[in-house]
C-alpha cells in the first residue's frame, strides 16, 4: 500500500511539475514581408463555405498541359500567403510547384479570390501565415 501512495505522489509531482505547454499564439518575423505574423493560432485564417470549397474550384480552373504524362503520377504543389486582420491576402509565395508548370501562380490566384476570415488569436483578429498543400492526381 506504501509502494503505491508513493507511485501515485510521484506521478502527482511530475505531471504539476511540467509546463502548460500553451503553444497557441506564436508570432515570427516573415522573411519576405518582414512582417510580425502568426503561425499558430486558436483559430485559423479560413473562407467562407470551407477550404473544401477552394480545392473544388482549383481542381475546376486549374489548367495544365496535355503532357501530363511527364508528371508524377501524384504531384505536391504548396504555396504560401498572409492573411491579414482585415482579411486580405498579401505575401503570395510557391513553396513547391511542378517543375515548367505555373500551377502554383494558378493556385495563388484562386486563393486570391476568395473572401478570407482572418485568425482569432486571444478573441483578437491577427495577420497569420497560410501554407496550403495541394495535391494532384494525373491520369
Amino acid at each position: 500500500m506504501k509502494i503505491i501512495l508513493t507511485i501515485l505522489l510521484l506521478n502527482s509531482l511530475i505531471v504539476f511539475g511540467q509546463e502548460s505547454g500553451d503553444e497557441t499564439c506564436l508570432q515570427e518575423v516573415d522573411t519576405l514581408t518582414n512582417e510580425e505574423v502568426y503561425k499558430i493560432t486558436d483559430i485559423p485564417a479560413k473562407i467562407d463555405g470551407g477550404m473544401s470549397l477552394l480545392f473544388k474550384e482549383a481542381a475546376k480552373r486549374i489548367k495544365y498541359s496535355n503532357n501530363s504524362d511527364r508528371y508524377p503520377i501524384e504531384s505536391k504543389v504548396f504555396v504560401a500567403f498572409i492573411v491579414a486582420e482585415s482579411g486580405s491576402v498579401t505575401g503570395q509565395r510557391i513553396i513547391k510547384n511542378i517543375a515548367g508548370t505555373d500551377i502554383g501562380e494558378q493556385l495563388l490566384e484562386i486563393v486570391q479570390e476568395f473572401t478570407w476570415r482572418p485568425a482569432i488569436c486571444k478573441g483578437n483578429p491577427v495577420k497569420s501565415m497560410v501554407i496550403l498543400p495541394m495535391i494532384l492526381h494525373f491520369k
